[in-house]
């Protein structure tokens, strides 16, 4: 046990100290904003959240409630919100982007600009809908083929 607890400490003390060397890091782990190991960094690999703000996240992140920059990869929680754009997946009770490329799949899926597919009970799409749909209400934005749906809806 105590060699398990000194090879974790030994882990964080070299990202800590890496954070200085490089804009990156691969593991970020945060309790609230304030409270990051290693502090805002853009993340290459996994961050974990409970509460997070993030830059830029090229893998996986795992949060509760999160506020990030953009995603390149697979994106699970609570609250998921993204300012410029999510590459990959999005799944969680509420997923907010501003534009989308891949599958988006929650409760409530809100995203600018869709490319690709949002499954979810309520789906908004506010510009442009390049994909499908799939959910009990929908909104498809200005080229989808029906502006409100029940179950499904289609834009080219």
């Amino acid at each position: 046990m105590k060699l398990k607890v000194l090879a974790f400490s030994a882990f964080v003390l070299i990202m800590v100290s890496a954070r200085g060397f490089c804009d990156w890091t691969p593991l970020q782990v945060q309790v609230y904003p304030s409270v990051a190991v290693p502090p805002a960094a853009d993340v290459t690999g996994l961050s974990l959240n409970i509460f997070g703000v993030s830059g830029q996240v090229y893998g996986v992140q795992i949060s509760g409630l999160t506020f990030t920059g953009s995603v390149y990869g697979l994106q699970l929680g609570g609250y998921n919100r993204v300012g410029e754009g999510i590459y990959g997946m999005q799944a969680g009770a509420v997923n907010v982007t501003a534009g989308m490329r891949g599958l988006q799949l929650g409760l409530y899926n809100r995203a600018r600009d869709v490319s690709g597919v949002q499954i979810g009970l309520f789906n908004y799409c506010e510009r442009t809908l390049k994909g499908v749909q799939i959910g009990f209400a929908n909104v498809g934005g200005a080229n989808a083929l029906l502006p409100y749906s029940l179950g499904i809806n289609i834009g080219f």
